[in-house]
């Protein structure tokens, strides 16, 4: 699954420069989403459960840089962490740091793929 993302993300020349473009996966159950998807604000959670408080972007597990190592380390991490229905790689270029390990609050990511749906 992994090969279709180094092979988006490799072509990017604006990947992981200054000002420039960003990659994470996203995790979600349920909703089928398309390329070209604006995602919404995540929920904030309190004991895995949500709150009525929203993120300022969406939580993903970014991709810390183009190389095919980091990639595989970040798809792994969501798999095996958050065994979703879906996974959506997503690009962004703003982001703060989240909570849980490898996760960033991506601003307004943009679906560039579709890795895995159930």
């Amino acid at each position: 699954m992994y090969v279709l993302a180094v092979e988006i993300i490799s072509k990017d020349d604006n990947a992981y420069g200054a000002y420039g473009t960003y990659y994470g996966f996203r995790a979600e159950d349920g909703k089928i989403r398309n390329v070209g998807d604006i995602l919404e604000k995540s929920r904030v959670f309190d004991d895995g459960n949500p709150t009525g408080e929203y993120l300022d972007g969406t939580s993903v597990i970014g991709i810390k840089s183009q190389e095919e190592k980091d990639i595989k380390e970040a798809l792994e991490a969501i798999e095996t962490g958050y065994h979703p229905d879906n996974i959506y790689l997503v690009k962004y270029t703003d982001f703060d740091g989240g909570n849980d390990p490898m996760e960033y609050v991506a601003k307004n990511p943009e679906i560039v793929s579709i890795i895995k749906t159930r």
